[in-house]
């Protein structure tokens, strides 16, 4: 092969979308009193993924993945 077949094969894109795991909160009722801890997984085995740069969001407002989130505002 040639270098610049090398150099093509590096600069690929990837154009496969992460997997993204919703393990909680469960999909079931829940009482306005409850709070609810987020837990979700996202893999990438393409380019992988950049932790620093995942965005939950609940009801429009950024949420924080480590933190619980009431049901009442």
């Amino acid at each position: 092969t040639s270098r610049l077949d090398e150099i093509q094969s590096v600069l690929s894109q990837d154009l496969t979308p992460p997997t993204i795991a919703i393990a909680a909160p469960e999909p079931k009722s829940y009482q306005n009193a409850d709070v609810l801890t987020p837990q979700i997984q996202v893999a990438d085995t393409g380019s992988g993924v950049d932790a620093g740069k995942i965005v939950m969001s609940l009801d429009d407002r950024k949420a924080n993945i480590s933190n619980t989130a009431p049901l009442i505002f």
